[in-house]
């Protein structure tokens, strides 16, 4: 079985995830929703972007304050710590013909998930806070 390939670099491995981005406007909103095979570099890179969209273009309508724009930002977050056990990304070893360094340990690349895990974590908070103080 040939592993997945990530859809933008090519690299591998890689998984299927889901991206999200919320719009909200003062009487529309709009939820995007992309999923793609993406290695893990390729995966923190796109989902940082949908999340900053998300954090400027999505607290603009009632709803999307209180609801959609959180709920988004939770899943691009939990979407961020997936990438974390993931290995590092190779080029194709059928190409190249090398395989993995078996000595090359990568599940201890965790601290790059905090700033997005502390962003969620203080939006949700703040958001929770004008909801029930409102």
């Amino acid at each position: 079985m040939t592993p997945a390939t990530c859809q933008h670099c090519s690299r591998s491995p890689a998984r299927e995830f889901t991206l999200r981005r919320h719009v909200g406007l003062l009487l529309v909103m709009q939820n995007v929703r992309v999923e793609q095979t993406l290695c893990r570099e390729c995966a923190r890179r796109e989902l940082r972007r949908h999340t900053a969209r998300t954090l400027i273009e999505g607290w603009w309508g009632v709803l999307s304050l209180v609801i959609f724009n959180p709920l988004t930002i939770a899943l691009n977050v939990w979407n961020m710590t997936r990438t974390g056990f993931m290995k590092s990304p190779q080029l194709s070893t059928a190409f190249f013909g090398v395989g993995d360094d078996p000595t090359r340990d990568d599940r201890g690349d965790h601290m790059s998930m905090l700033i997005p895990i502390a962003i969620g974590l203080l939006c949700l908070i703040g958001i929770t806070g004008v909801v029930w103080h409102g």
